[in-house]
C-alpha cells in the first residue's frame, strides 16, 4: 500500500514538473478493448514520441509504442485487456516528457485485437 502511494506521488510530481513548456497529452474519456480512441496532444516541439505505459508508473517500459509522430493526434485501436490501468506518455524532440492521468480499460464486446500488435493504420498521425 505504501509502495503504491509513493509511486502515485512520484508520478504526480513528475507530471507537474514536465508540464512547464513541454508537450501536453490529453487523457482519453474512456478506453474500451478493441475500440478506436483518438489520442491528442499539443505544445512542445515535434516530432513526438507517444507510448502507453502501466498507469502511474513513469519509469516502466512501454506496453504500446507508437513511435515517432509528426502530427498532434493518432487513432489507437485499444489492444490491451480490460482492467489494465494505463497512462499515456509523450516526449517531444527536445526531450520534454509528460503523462496523461491513469485510466482503466473497459471490457468490450470484441476482444479479437487484445494482445496483438498495433494494426497497420491503427496508429496514424495527423496534423490539425
Amino acid at each position: 500500500m505504501l509502495k503504491s502511494a509513493i509511486a502515485a506521488s512520484l508520478f504526480a510530481a513528475t507530471a507537474v514538473l514536465a508540464q512547464s513548456g513541454g508537450p501536453q497529452i490529453n487523457t482519453p474519456g474512456a478506453l474500451t478493448e478493441c475500440q478506436p480512441v483518438l489520442l491528442t496532444w499539443n505544445g512542445g516541439q515535434g516530432p513526438y514520441f507517444v507510448s502507453v505505459i502501466p498507469g502511474g508508473q513513469p519509469g516502466a517500459a512501454a506496453l504500446v509504442d507508437f513511435g515517432e509522430q509528426t502530427g498532434n493526434q493518432l487513432t489507437w485501436r485499444v489492444n490491451l485487456a480490460a482492467g489494465t490501468q494505463i497512462s499515456l506518455k509523450i516526449v517531444d524532440q527536445t526531450g520534454n516528457t509528460n503523462y496523461a492521468q491513469a485510466v482503466s480499460i473497459q471490457k468490450g464486446s470484441d476482444t479479437s485485437c487484445v494482445g496483438k500488435p498495433v494494426e497497420n493504420g491503427a496508429a496514424s498521425g495527423a496534423s490539425t
